[in-house]
C-alpha cells in the first residue's frame, strides 16, 4: 500500500500567532501539508518592507510554495497577502483571505485601520477584491469589508472559542476584568480612555487589566491611571483562565472590535459582559450582557452587576454560536469546496 499524501497548503500569518490564528493553523494541519510564511504584525503596509533581504527571501519562498500548493490561506489583508494572492493568480491556485480587523477597519476618529492610509486602502481593496474567498469574523466585519471592496465571495465564519478549556469553575468574586493590548496603536482602539473614566466613577472598585507589561509604553501608560486600576501580565493561558473564572464582570471599552476574542473567552467562563456599543461588540454580546457608550452608564451597570443577581447566560451564547469546533468544520468544508 502506498503512503497517503495530504494536499499542500500555504499558510500566511503574523509572527507569534495570536490564539485565533493558531487555531486555524492547527485545524488546517490535520488535513493539509502546511507550509508557513510569517510577517511582522504592522499596521502600515510600507512598514512590511523593512529588512529587505528577509522580505526578498519570503518572496521567493512564497513563490515556490504557491507553485506546489493546492491553495493559500491568509490572515489579514496586507502586502504579504497581496503577494500571495498575485502568485495564486499566476500559478492558477485558489486563495482564502481572513479579514481579521485592522485590515478592514476604517475609524478616522482614532486613526485606526490601514484604510486610513492611502497605500493601505489600495492594498486592502486589492486583496479583498481578488481573493477567491474572503472570510469575515463577524457580520460587522463583513460590512466593513463590503464598504471597502466587492469580494468575489464572502462568508461569515465567527472566531472560535475552545469552550472545553474556557469554562467556569469555582465562585465568582466582585472583580472587573479587561484583557487588552497596551501599545500606541491599541491604546485608543481598546478604549483605555473610557476605562480610565469608568474606573474614576467607581473609586472603591478594583479594575484588573491584563496586558503585556514588558514594554516601556505599557508601563508608562499604566502610571497615569487611577490607583484602583491594576495592571498585570503577560499571563499564560492557564493564568488568564483563572482570571476569567474569578471575575464576575468582563469589561470591554473598545472603540473598535471586529469580534473580540477575549470577550468571548470571558463569556465562556460566565463573566457578565459590559461593553461599549461599538464595532462587533453588541453582536457578540447579544442579549447576554450590557452595552453603552456613556461612561457613567457603564460604571452604573458594572456596579449593578457586581452587587446584584442578574439573569444572564453568557456561556450559553458562546456555546451556541462561537464554538471552536464550529469554526473548524466551516473552514475545512470551505477549503475543500474551493480547491475542487
Amino acid at each position: 500500500m502506498g503512503t497517503q499524501t495530504h494536499p499542500r497548503l500555504l499558510f500566511v500569518g503574523p509572527e507569534f500567532f495570536p490564539s485565533f490564528v493558531e487555531n486555524d493553523y492547527m485545524c488546517l494541519r490535520r488535513e493539509y501539508a502546511v507550509s508557513v510564511v510569517t510577517y511582522p504584525l504592522q499596521t502600515r503596509p510600507f512598514q512590511l518592507i523593512n529588512n529587505p533581504l528577509k522580505r526578498l527571501h519570503d518572496c521567493f519562498s512564497m513563490m515556490h510554495v504557491v507553485s506546489i500548493s493546492d491553495l493559500a490561506f491568509i490572515w489579514f489583508a496586507n502586502i504579504y497577502a497581496l503577494l500571495a494572492i498575485v502568485l495564486c493568480k499566476i500559478f492558477r491556485k485558489k486563495s482564502i483571505l481572513v479579514a481579521g480587523g485592522i485590515d478592514a477597519a476604517y475609524v478616522p476618529r482614532i486613526r485606526y485601520g490601514i484604510a486610513n492610509f492611502f497605500w493601505g486602502r489600495i492594498v486592502s481593496q486589492y486583496c479583498f477584491r481578488n481573493a477567491d474567498l474572503v472570510l469575515s469574523v463577524s457580520e460587522y466585519n463583513k460590512k466593513e469589508v463590503l464598504a471597502l471592496s466587492r469580494p468575489k465571495r464572502i462568508e461569515v465564519v465567527f472566531n472560535g472559542i475552545d469552550v472545553d478549556f474556557y469554562r467556569p469553575e469555582g465562585k465568582k468574586e466582585a472583580r472587573v476584568l479587561t484583557v487588552a493590548g497596551l501599545n500606541p496603536i491599541t491604546y485608543r482602539q481598546k478604549g483605555f480612555e473610557t476605562l480610565r473614566k469608568v474606573a474614576s466613577f467607581l473609586p472603591q472598585q478594583e479594575f484588573t487589566v491584563v496586558a503585556d507589561m514588558r514594554f516601556d509604553y505599557a508601563q508608562n501608560a499604566a502610571h497615569d491611571f487611577p490607583t484602583n486600576v491594576m495592571f498585570k501580565g503577560p499571563l499564560t493561558r492557564e493564568e488568564l483562565l483563572s482570571e476569567y473564572r474569578r471575575s464576575r464582570v468582563y469589561f470591554q471599552p473598545s472603540e473598535h472590535e471586529s469580534f473580540g476574542v477575549a470577550l468571548a473567552e470571558a463569556m465562556a467562563c460566565d463573566c457578565v459582559p459590559v461593553t461599549t456599543a461599538k464595532g462587533a461588540l453588541p453582536e457578540v454580546v447579544g442579549e447576554e450582557g450590557y452595552c453603552s457608550n456613556d461612561p457613567q452608564e457603564l460604571a452604573r451597570t458594572i456596579d449593578f452587576v457586581l452587587h446584584n443577581a442578574v439573569r444572564k447566560s453568557p456561556r450559553s451564547r458562546v456555546v451556541e454560536n462561537y464554538q471552536l469546533r464550529r469554526r473548524e468544520r466551516s473552514i475545512l468544508v470551505l477549503t475543500k469546496d474551493l480547491k475542487r
